[in-house]
């Protein structure tokens, strides 16, 4: 933000799966106030209840705080939606106007068995003498 008067916005996230006919409950929903790079900082942790929706966040977006219904300028966020056994959505640049409720609906992808396993990383060993780590399967002598 510039510094000039602030405003508020509000933001709700929807989170499902299977082509939006299951609602995911128990997501984590973390929105960060986007700032200068490196300057970006936390204002809501949430979580999705039942239905796969968080409370309705109200938000700083610049604005007049007495009430200019003009749309622009938005405040930016960024939303990270986790949830254990299924793949992490990220949104950067999510814009949130004075006087409006932005909805993000988002549509989680269960992990497969595969992509858990590719997920760990490769073992490594060091022998004796050997100065760097080598990876099972690859050369490296002692």
């Amino acid at each position: 933000m510039d510094g000039g008067n602030i405003a508020a916005g509000r933001l709700r996230v929807r989170v499902s799966t299977a082509g939006d006919s299951i609602p995911v409950e128990g997501a984590v929903v973390y929105v960060r106030l986007l700032g200068a790079p490196g300057d970006d900082r936390l204002v809501y942790s949430l979580r999705t209840d039942g239905s796969g929706q968080t409370a309705t966040v109200t938000l700083p977006v610049p604005g007049d705080a007495a009430g200019d219904r003009d749309p622009e300028p938005a405040g930016f966020f960024g939303v990270k939606i986790m949830k254990e056994g299924y793949r992490d959505a990220e949104y950067s640049s999510v814009p949130v106007y004075a006087g409006v409720t932005s909805l993000i609906e988002a549509e989680l992808v269960p992990v497969s068995e595969e992509d858990r396993l590719s997920d760990v990383p490769p073992r490594a060993e060091i022998f004796p003498g050997q100065r760097e780590p080598s990876l099972f399967g690859e050369g490296g002598g002692v």
